[in-house]
């Protein structure tokens, strides 16, 4: 089992559990609902997000960034 937390300027504005059996479909489902999150949050929209495993250790982070031409990319 992981959790996501979503987050805006490093703080939590969202938490919820997946379980998906691996971390890449984890982190598809994340990177799937990055528009969804935003519009649910219009006054403060995560920035990045971070997956923690069974054992609350963190597996990775990922954030989002905006590109010159209004798209958004990952790092």
């Amino acid at each position: 089992m992981f959790k996501i937390e979503w987050l805006e300027k490093k703080a939590v504005i969202h938490s919820e559990d997946s379980a998906k059996p691996t971390l890449e479909a984890i982190l598809q489902g994340a990177i799937a609902r990055v528009a969804e999150m935003k519009s649910r949050f219009p006054s403060n929209p995560p920035d990045s997000f971070r997956i923690i495993d069974g054992q609350g250790l963190l597996v990775t982070a990922i954030v989002l960034v905006r590109t010159g031409d209004g798209n958004q990319r990952f790092r």
